[in-house]
């Protein structure tokens, strides 16, 4: 447990460490702040796609939506939270394994409604399922 003293956050060790007093690194509570507060932004850039996936499931319509940015969050996420969990930060698997969750939900949706071939995907569906499982498998 890390002890308070006049402002800053004392941990025996870390890499955002920005002076050694003692043997043990002092952080400032603005840094401590900050390493707390992104997950959770994380997690609300995650769910910022959620009204266009809903406006998708009710007009049953993909329009000219590009499925990219669904495929790309998912992939990206789960790097994330494979580095995450072999790293043993669980601010990164935890956060990142929601947006796993989000990602393949937006993905899933997204596909149910686009057809097979569509001018606004860069790519089809199937190059993007494989992608994905190429990123999952590697």
């Amino acid at each position: 447990m890390p002890a308070v003293a006049r402002g800053l956050t004392t941990l025996q060790s870390s890499p955002a460490a920005l002076l050694v007093r003692g043997g043990a690194a002092v952080v400032p509570d603005w840094v401590s702040f900050c390493a707390n507060a992104a997950p959770i932004a994380s997690m609300f850039i995650f769910f910022a796609p959620y009204p266009t996936i809903d406006q998708v499931a009710k007009n049953k319509n993909v329009g000219s939506l590009p499925l990219l940015p669904y495929s790309s969050m998912m992939a990206n996420c789960f790097l994330w939270t494979a580095y995450g969990i072999l790293k043993q930060e669980s601010k990164i698997w935890a956060t990142n394994g929601i947006g796993v969750a989000f990602g393949l939900y937006y993905f899933l949706r997204f596909i149910q409604f686009a057809p097979p071939k569509s001018p606004s995907f860069p790519g089809s569906i199937t190059q993007h399922i494989t992608a994905c499982l190429g990123v999952l498998v590697a």
